[in-house]
């Protein structure tokens, strides 16, 4: 009821029906409940990745998916690509272990992965510093790169990550040789095995020699075990290799 006394004088005036415009034929862009399956249905469907070296990936979210029927999570990061932020697996055993991120950058532990550290991990959320790497260089032309993205990328190679259960996998050509680096531990022994197969594809001999890097960490914090760690500089033992059709690993 409307008590109102300016509503009951003689001043009140019926309100003029209200103009409305003709409904929009149907569509489903305006449905929300369609809307909601179409999105679904999009991140379900497989996303491309970079030809030759990935599968198609199922439930992506670019610019990771899940392949071989799940028991891989894939991260395929094409030129300048990188992730939003630091995506990790973790490889370990009761009494060892390492952390790798999709652009490869991580460190090694031994029982505790805070107090044993044996090489650093800066545990920033954009930043990716690595202690430990492995680097390739052309022993003509004296280009060196790394065998992940990080620390030293080629700038126009597409990269593949790929996490599965109990290994880490990188694979990506750059200069026309194809690297394949695997990561892992074994079950039982307290060390990292990192495999690297190197394929020759640019059609000549090359000759190419690889280093493994590691900066010593032996601690929760480097700086504060700095003073009490003294390493030792070895001549190198990397090898070089001239193929013709390709590398032997």
């Amino acid at each position: 009821m409307d008590n109102l006394p300016a509503h009951r004088g003689a001043a009140a005036r019926p309100r003029p029906p209200a103009r409305t415009a003709p409904a929009a034929p149907y569509s489903p862009d305006f449905n929300p409940i369609e809307n909601a399956f179409a999105k679904l249905k999009a991140e379900a469907a497989p996303s491309e990745a970079p030809e030759g070296l990935s599968p198609a990936l199922e439930y992506g979210n670019d610019p990771g998916g899940f392949a071989e029927d799940g028991r891989e999570y894939v991260v395929a990061l094409t030129p300048g690509q990188t992730t939003p932020t630091l995506w990790i697996s973790i490889v370990a055993n009761p009494e060892f272990g390492f952390l790798v991120s999709a652009d490869g950058a991580g460190c090694t532990w031994r029982r505790n992965s805070r107090e044993h550290q044996l090489t650093p991990w800066s545990n920033h959320s954009v930043s990716e510093t690595t202690g430990e790497s492995i680097f390739l260089r052309d022993e003509e032309s004296g280009e060196v790169w790394s065998a992940t993205p990080a620390p030293r990328r080629d700038p126009a190679a597409s990269y593949i990550c790929r996490h599965g259960r109990g290994y880490s996998r990188f694979q990506h050509v750059s200069r026309g040789v194809d690297l394949d680096l695997v990561q892992f531990v074994p079950l039982v022994d307290p060390v990292k095995i990192s495999r690297l197969r190197l394929t020759n594809r640019s059609g000549r001999s090359r000759r190419l020699s690889v280093t493994a890097y590691a900066e010593w960490a032996l601690g929760p914090q480097r700086a504060a075990v700095a003073a009490f760690t003294s390493p030792v500089s070895t001549k190198p033992r990397a090898r070089s290799s001239r193929a013709t059709g390709g590398i032997p690993p």
